[in-house]
């Protein structure tokens, strides 16, 4: 962060020399009283030169531990050379002649600082006004900039200072008989799952806890895939940018930024990120049509079962799935709402757009077989979940979703930072938590009058919510810190939601070290939640390491550029379900919640029941069974 430059001040700028003049005479007479105002007082506050120069052979002569009187300041400034530019021996005896106590040190230097502060805020506003002014600086980079020139001068207010023992029991002994009073309630802020609360007594004031999950395992699809995008059909490995920094993962893959517009599902959407992952095993799926697509075992294409929609990885797709495919040509031959056969055997019927927009069919899977190793390739759709690639529509954060409608059952305040969806894909899931509509009809607008009239009744319901989302792409601790303080300051704040960390950015500072990076924004994250005293939620992605392995449950060391994250983080969570890596698990909707670090209380597993149509957690329903009474 720079400082801003004070030589740009002019004389007419807001001082007290009465007040500079006080506060070190005030010093002068009582060293004690340089230990009180140095707490907050810099050189830099000062505007005269002579007292800045002052100033800082207090600060020296404190250091090393000797007296702070007009000799050794005299000696300190002759030292320096500066003792002819404040006066001579002289003018420090006209200080200390010139008050008669010490006693309000505190008050006349925090004069000194308050015009301080309005000289740096009239600096930064000139500095301000410059950057608005170069029409050649992109506008987000000039508000970013004025943000951070602007936290840079009121930063210095957030200062804390030691508490003393009694105001801290007394505050400690005000909330004990609080809880004593209401043992029933959680201690925090109510998660809204019973037995998460039981642990860890809800979410605690200036915490900050870490929500890690699963990986995406490598989606991605062979380098000549065909990709509909808005220009046309082009290969997705002629989308690799050119002359363009990338960032690498810890599968050696890169990321780069891209901006092209592509058909999804969803309609054309704009990519943010285009995915290089080099050489893969692939599948390749081959449909009753002809359509093709190959690519990693972990690819998701959406396809139909039992009459409902899911995205399948490839090594899990079978042949007799239908998978929806991309046919502009059969629209225009045939009207949309004309039934047709889905299997060559007219063994079931479909109406094509009852659950797939026009120009979307369902193909029949007639093989699947292992393609070789390619390079490989993907795109990142944020306003979508899906692309379309060889016609065949191919994939692209529920429980952070879920905990906030909690919460703001509760009356809680919740500001969600997303940086991987849009506000709409947001708000789509929560409409379908609460209203038990699957999110692809949702998407589709395909609802009964029956589920009509619940979506109508839940729009009225859930608008008065206290939820504020913000869709900011890679948005920095800083501007986050910003509007944070906003919110609270407009409308009150009780909880903070980020999804997820890694997606953030440090405003340049740590271009070739990620890992430096990431420290930076979990730290500062941490100081947010201090400094608001609300807890903060944040995901986390988690390194690949966790797929190797034998057990899948995730441990503190899968972290992905951990840093200081562990560190920093107050309560650790890993979300774990066995169903993704076990098809015959006896508990197919069993979410558990892994506890693996809790600063202030016990660690454990709470497992919820996950509702995968809705995206949705809850708590779940436990009935023990006495053995003995059935005998």
């Amino acid at each position: 962060m720079s400082t801003p430059n004070l030589n740009n001040v002019d004389r007419g700028a807001p001082f007290s020399q009465e007040a500079e003049e006080a506060v070190i005479g005030s010093v002068l007479i009582d060293a004690k009283a340089y230990m009180t105002v140095a707490a907050f007082l810099q050189p830099e506050d000062f505007f005269l030169v002579r007292h800045q120069h002052i100033w800082r052979a207090f600060r020296a002569a404190n250091e090393r531990g000797e007296p702070i009187d007009p000799i050794t300041i005299a000696e300190e400034l002759e030292n320096q050379g500066n003792l002819d530019a404040i006066g001579g021996r002289a003018y420090l005896i006209k200080l200390t002649n010139s008050i008669g106590t010490s006693v309000h040190a505190e008050v006349y230097g925090r004069l000194v600082e308050r015009t301080s502060i309005r000289r740096k805020l009239l600096v930064t506003a000139d500095d301000i006004k410059q950057l608005a002014m170069d029409e050649a600086l992109n506008i987000d980079s000039v508000v970013q900039e004025a943000e951070s020139k602007l936290f840079t001068v009121t930063e210095t207010q957030v200062q804390r200072d030691f508490v003393p023992m009694w105001d801290a029991l007394s505050e400690y002994y005000d909330r004990m008989e609080y809880m004593l009073q209401h043992q029933t309630e959680a201690s925090g802020i109510p998660s809204g799952y019973r037995d998460m609360d039981a642990l860890l007594g809800g979410f605690q004031k200036s915490d900050l806890l870490i929500f890690a999950g699963r990986p995406g395992m490598g989606k991605c699809v062979r380098g000549d895939t065909i990709i509909t995008t808005a220009q046309g059909m082009v290969e997705a490995q002629s989308l690799l940018p050119d002359n363009v920094a990338g960032e690498r993962d810890d599968e050696g893959g890169v990321y780069y930024p891209l901006e092209i517009d592509v058909l999804t599902s969803e309609g054309v959407k704009t990519t943010s990120h285009f995915y290089d992952a080099g050489k893969k095993p692939c599948l390749k799926v081959t449909t009753r049509l002809g359509y093709q697509v190959s690519g990693t075992y972990n690819h998701p294409l959406l396809v139909l079962r039992d009459g409902d929609t899911a995205w399948v990885r490839l090594s899990e797709i079978h042949a007799g799935d239908f998978v929806a495919t991309y046919q502009p040509e059969r629209a225009k031959k045939q009207p949309a709402d004309t039934s047709f056969v889905l299997s060559g055997t007219a063994t079931q019927l479909l109406t094509a757009d009852d659950i797939l927009p026009a120009t979307f069919y369902w193909d029949e899977i007639v093989s699947i077989e292992d393609d070789g190793v390619h390079h490989c390739y993907d795109l990142v759709v944020p306003e979508a979940h899906s692309y379309i690639g060889n016609g065949i529509v191919s994939h692209n954060t529920s429980w952070l979703l879920t905990t906030a409608m909690n919460v703001a059952r509760f009356g809680g305040r919740v500001a969600i930072f997303t940086m991987e969806m849009g506000v709409e894909q947001m708000v789509q899931r929560m409409m379908a938590m609460e209203t038990g509509i699957n999110v692809q009809k949702l998407r589709l607008a395909r609802l009964t009058p029956q589920e009509a009239a619940r979506f109508t009744e839940a729009v009225g319901r859930i608008s008065n919510h206290n939820i504020f989302i913000d869709d900011s792409p890679a948005i920095s601790p800083m501007e986050m810190r910003t509007k944070c303080r906003r919110l609270k300051h407009e409308f009150g704040l009780d909880l903070v939601i980020v999804d997820y960390m890694q997606l953030m950015n440090a405003g340049g500072q740590y271009e070739n070290n990620r890992v430096q990076e990431i420290s930076f924004i979990s730290r500062n994250l941490k100081e947010l939640a201090r400094e608001l005293k609300v807890p903060l939620i944040s995901a986390a992605q988690l390194s690949r390491a966790v797929e190797q392995r034998q057990d899948k449950r995730p441990v503190l060391s899968d972290l992905r550029e951990s840093g200081s994250i562990e560190q920093d983080a107050d309560i650790v969570m890993f979300l774990y379900r066995d169903e993704v890596y076990n098809e015959a698990t006896e508990f197919p909707n069993q979410a558990d919640v892994i506890v693996a670090k809790h600063r202030n209380g016990p660690t454990g597993v709470v497992s919820l029941y996950f509702e995968k149509s809705l995206t949705k957690f809850m708590d779940a329903s436990v009935h023990r069974v006495d053995l003995s009474d059935l005998e």
